[in-house]
């Protein structure tokens, strides 16, 4: 996983007196990244989780209250008739708006995985090298493990919070549709 020409670095530099005395620091600031952005990830789980179950208990609220009204009812002009008109509207714009929430969560869960160390390079040749030269071996390695998983879960975020902006409005269309409703049957 290392690019190849810091590869060849490392082992050229194996036969090299060079240190790299800063090697240990530098990797244990990156193993705090790595950590951080696993928190990241599993708080973005967590968080889309509680709000999925939201979207749901939206949908059954608005399924047992919102009374759609007998479409074959006569109206005499169209005054009459603009509350079932919008009743109507505003009750598919709340589905429509849950059910593209529930989309951008689900991709959230879904898109793409996390890259994790290689246990490859965990040999008993390679436990000869000198400390710092592994750890700047695996400063590395960590360092485009956090990259990816940086931007993956910069991805996640960008649906997240799409979801989030939609179960907003379905909140919004909700309460409009009820109250609606209320004075429409």
């Amino acid at each position: 996983m290392l690019e190849q020409e810091e590869k060849e670095n490392l082992k050229t530099n194996k036969n090299d007196t060079t240190k790299f005395p800063s090697g240990k620091i530098l990797l244990s600031v990156l193993e705090k990244e790595y950590e951080y952005e696993a928190d990241r990830f599993r708080s973005l789980e967590t968080r889309t989780g509680i709000f999925m179950t939201f979207v749901g208990a939206i949908l059954v609220f608005f399924a047992s209250t919102i009374k759609i009204p007998n479409l074959n009812v006569q109206v005499d002009s169209v005054l009459q008739a603009l509350p079932y008109v919008l009743i109507i509207i505003f009750s598919i714009l709340t589905i429509l708006s849950l059910f593209i929430s529930l989309t951008f969560f689900i991709k959230v869960v879904s898109i793409q995985t996390y890259k994790r160390l290689s246990l490859e390079g965990f040999t008993e040749n390679n436990a000869t090298y000198e400390e710092g030269l592994v750890s700047t071996s695996l400063m590395i390695e960590y360092k485009s493990i956090i990259k990816h998983n940086n931007e993956a879960n910069n991805k996640k975020i960008r649906f997240y919070k799409t979801g989030v902006y939609f179960i907003l409005i379905s909140l919004v269309l909700t309460a409009v549709s009820y109250i609606l409703s209320l004075f429409a049957v």
